[in-house]
């Protein structure tokens, strides 16, 4: 209660501001000093009774160094006033109290740095904490005594009181303050401070009762000579020691206060066995006292609270002790050198039934399997020969109920162990465990799969029939083995980096899934391989199952469905494309032959008023002989012409035919259209030119479709010459080309536009004043009925080539084929 509540109260003060913490302190250390300062040597300042010193300390270990502002303000003031009063210049008593003020806030930082570096513990416990403690008191108080005794002699030395008296009288004064009020506060333990009974509560107000009346009648007695009776203060000794060694800490603590209270008091009022010497000096001896009390018993209080602990640690120890070993699920026994148990855990009723006191006096080997007891008995003198020997043995001993059950046991020689004095056995039933083992190893050893068992450091432990077809080598070859023997040299290097980035993150997976894996063979040969990762744990430690698969004829039928598709590809690829080409044809005969139904029917409906202009105007010539050289009627005569051959191209191209094949002399022909179209536009100053090979012979064909096709290919090349121009040239040329007969028509006339290329072939288009557009639709269609191709180069500007590629007719093949 009483910890909680100190530690409540410095968790509260730890939230308060700095510049509140040392106005508090300074007020607090103020009030105390200035009441201490009337014990010191006159001059000196030096008390022998200084609780500030312990109250400095008890700040700066709970708060912080950053109160320190408030010891050295509260030192200051309070030396000030009293250099003041015994009527010290201002000046000096203004330098003097700044410095010691300085000393005291060393002292108290010092104190706690010392004793921080020696322990981290916020409460003292144990022995060495309090020699500790008592050294960094001891140390750090020197610092403030030297500062202080030096600064007062330099600037007002003291009459009649040596510096060696001063300076200890300082030290001592501090380090017992910090001894008593330290102690009130630093070894304050919940567990210590608590009462089990009202018999402890009495006796405890009775021990305080008689520290009060002994420190009464040694301080606060008469003594008719100084000396004599000093030691009568030693008799406080026995009774703060019993309250100590009752209570712990709480006696020391109160021993202490009680002492220092009642010691102080009783020489203020010139009583106990120290009158006779000036107050001061009577002080100090009072805190010499007072010093050897307080540390005497704190060490006595540390040194019962860890003997405390220890029998607490011990009987926590032992109860958990008998606590696992009464509820292991392992049997701890002992036996004797003959073999002969003299105790035996309960758990060996659990594990064969039968209760622990049937063992007690009886050999071990009576409950084992007589094949077993040999190697078991060989063991157990080995263990016998081997002081502090471990040994191990599996072995199947006898249930209650008559079944055998599967024991795994180690045993040690303890029999030199003055506690001990047997030897020790632990052990358990592995029945599951060996019956679970033997599933696995038949699973693994049938298995189609080739499994290979390997450890940490990539050791074979195990592998079945399957991987010895797979790899070629027998079991005894494998077991033992490295498993990067099984892997191909070129990836031999990399495989342990790969084996130990599994074992830092050991969990089933697939290996190298990104990496084909090749097994290599005890002939040297290379498969391909899948392998999957398990980790298990086993009785050597952890280990990894690989499961391997030969994948080579997986990879072949792999290939052969590879390159299978990818032969339908291609067949699936030439075939959409011959679909798609006879899609396009057939849409493109079925819009021709639209067209040519339209075209036979405009042609038609057009063909009977042109015959009635024409036979009009025929009439009229004949009827008035003065209008033959009307200009009017031979127009109309000439548009009446014009409209019939715009009906013969309709009809012509609405009533193509299959061509009547013949052999035809393709020269012939050739010569045939040129000479009509040089007579037809030799006027305009048009040469047609001809350039044929000499070995160019026949074709088999339509005469009169090849007539048409050369004759419109001809009257195009004559009339792409723009108008008032001093007419051109036309070259006409035929050759072989391959098994084909090239001809060609090129002029040099106006050229055909980029944009119009691609649609020169479509029916009724043209760029012509006149026409209809049908000349080169016809030509193309009649070319493609002969198996033949036409293609055109056209430039705008310079002119046009028109290429026409016939099938070249072999008179020895055909009249080889038809004998």
């Amino acid at each position: 209660m009483t910890r909680s509540i100190l530690t409540f109260m410095f968790k509260k003060l730890e939230g308060v501001s700095t510049g509140r913490l040392c106005t508090g302190l300074a007020l607090i250390y103020i009030l105390v000093a200035y009441a201490c300062l009337q014990l010191a040597f006159k001059g000196t300042n030096a008390s022998p009774v200084w609780p500030p010193s312990g109250i400095a300390f008890v700040a700066v270990w709970f708060l912080g160094h950053r109160v320190w502002p408030g010891i050295w303000a509260g030192a200051f003031f309070s030396n000030l006033l009293d250099f003041i009063h015994q009527g010290w210049l201002p000046g000096q008593a203004l330098g003097v109290s700044a410095v010691i003020g300085v000393g005291n806030s060393l002292e108290a930082l010092a104190c706690t740095f010392l004793l921080h570096s020696f322990t981290d513990e916020m409460y003292l416990s144990k022995i060495r904490d309090i020699f500790k403690f008592v050294f960094s008191a001891m140390v750090a108080c020197s610092f403030s005594a030297i500062i202080g005794t030096s600064t007062v002699y330099v600037v007002h030395p003291a009459a009649n009181i040596s510096f060696d008296m001063v300076w200890f009288t300082w030290w001592l004064g501090d380090m017992v303050g910090i001894f008593v009020i330290a102690s009130i506060f630093l070894t304050y333990h919940k567990e210590l401070w608590q009462f089990s009974s009202w018999k402890n509560i009495l006796e405890a107000i009775m021990v305080t009762l008689v520290l009060v009346a002994v420190n009464t009648g040694v301080f606060m007695g008469t003594f008719p000579e100084y000396g004599f009776y000093s030691h009568v203060t030693y008799l406080i000794l026995p009774f703060a020691i019993w309250a100590t060694y009752r209570f712990g800490f709480p006696g020391a603590t109160v021993s202490i206060l009680t002492t220092a209270v009642i010691a102080v008091i009783g020489s203020i009022l010139h009583l106990g066995p120290f009158v006779g010497q000036r107050l001061p000096e009577q002080l100090a001896i009072v805190e010499c006292f007072l010093g050897v009390i307080a540390v005497t018993v704190l060490s006595l209080g540390a040194a019962l609270y860890e003997r405390q602990k220890a029998e607490e640690g011990l009987k926590y120890n032992e109860a958990r002790f008998r606590s696992l070993v009464e509820n292991s699920f392992e049997v701890i026994a002992l036996v004797d050198t003959r073999g002969k148990v003299i105790y035996t855990s309960p758990s060996s009723k659990n594990i064969l039934g039968y209760d622990t006191t049937m063992f007690l006096g009886r050999p071990m080997f009576e409950w084992m399997h007589p094949e077993d007891i040999p190697l078991v008995k060989e063991k157990f003198l080995e263990l016998l020969q081997t002081p502090g020997g471990i040994d191990h043995a599996v072995c199947r001993m006898q249930h209650k109920d008559g079944s055998w059950r599967w024991m795994e046991g180690s045993g040690r020689n303890l029999l030199n162990d003055p506690v001990v004095g047997a030897i020790v056995i632990n052990y358990r039933d592995i029945t599951e465990r060996k019956f679970s083992q033997e599933r696995f190893e038949r699973l693994v050893e049938y298995s189609p799969i080739a499994k290979i068992m390997v450890n940490k450091e990539g050791k074979i432990q195990l592998v079945n029939k399957t991987t010895e077809n797979l790899f070629g080598f027998s079991r005894q070859e494998l077991l033992n083995m490295k498993i990067e023997e099984l892997v191909p040299q070129q990836f031999r290097d990399k495989h342990p980096g790969y084996r130990d980035e599994f074992n830092h993150d050991p969990k089933p997976r697939p290996m190298g899934p990104e990496r084909e894996l090749y097994a290599l063979k005890k002939d040297g040969k290379q498969v391909p391989v899948e392998i999957g990762l398990t980790p298990i744990e086993t009785e050597e430690g952890f280990s990894v199952l690989a499961s391997i698969v030969d994948i080579s004829q997986r990879k072949k039928a792999e290939e052969i469905l590879r390159r299978d598709k990818e032969s339908l590809e291609l067949l699936v690829d030439e075939r959409s494309k011959e679909l798609i080409k006879t899609q396009k044809e057939l849409k493109h005969f079925s819009r021709l032959a639209d067209i040519g139904t339209l075209a036979a029917t405009v042609a038609h409906e057009l063909r009977n008023p042109l015959g009635v202009i024409h036979l009009a105007a025929y009439n009229l010539r004949k009827e008035k002989a003065e209008l033959n050289d009307n200009r009017h009627l031979s127009n109309i005569e000439k548009k009446v012409w014009e409209g019939n051959q715009i009906i013969d191209n309709l009809l012509s191209y609405a009533r193509i035919k299959i061509p009547n094949y013949e052999e035809v002399k393709i020269i012939s022909i050739l010569d045939e259209c040129a000479s009509s179209a040089q007579g037809r536009f030799g006027e305009k100053g048009i040469v047609i030119e001809k350039k044929y090979e000499a070995d160019v012979g026949f074709i088999e064909a339509d005469p009169n479709q090849i007539r048409e096709i050369f004759a419109n290919i001809l009257n195009n090349a004559c009339q792409s010459f723009p108008t008032g121009s001093d007419g051109g040239k036309v070259e006409l040329s035929a050759e072989r080309a391959g098994e084909m007969i090239k001809i060609s028509v090129k002029d040099t006339g106006v050229g055909i536009a980029a944009e119009d290329l691609d649609k020169i072939f479509e029916p009724f288009f043209t760029r012509k004043a006149k026409g209809t557009g049908l000349g080169l639709t016809i030509c193309n269609e009649l070319v493609n009925m002969h198996q033949g191709k036409i293609e055109i180069d056209s430039k705008e500007g310079q002119g046009t080539k028109v290429s026409i590629f016939l099938p070249e007719y072999r008179r020895k093949h055909a009249e080889n084929s038809s004998n």
